[in-house]
């Protein structure tokens, strides 16, 4: 006589997708830990204008504290969304 399996094709698919649901579900229903001083990055950006205007944006939650470009106009976005950072001017 055939032993039957432990786990059934049903129940492993199953709880594989219950198993992933949860999975991807999760970071929905954790709450997001705050930030407090001490857990920032203070970050300086050599290259503020262009792309690193959108390298810079992906750091915002972090301290941006000093920002460098040699093209100023190219830069004047990032200088102006974050105004308490320091500025290095650069000539050609």
């Amino acid at each position: 006589m055939a032993r039957k399996p432990a786990l059934t094709r049903r129940q492993f698919t199953g709880q594989t997708i219950a198993t992933g649901a949860a999975a991807v579900a999760a970071p929905f229903f954790v709450p997001q830990a705050a930030f407090g001083a001490n857990d920032r990055l203070n970050v300086a950006a050599i290259g503020a204008g262009g792309k690193g205007t959108v390298d810079i944006a992906g750091c915002a939650r972090e301290n941006i504290v000093a920002l460098c470009d040699v093209d100023q106009a190219r830069a004047s976005q990032s200088f102006n969304r974050y105004p308490k950072a320091t500025r290095i001017e650069l000539t050609r």
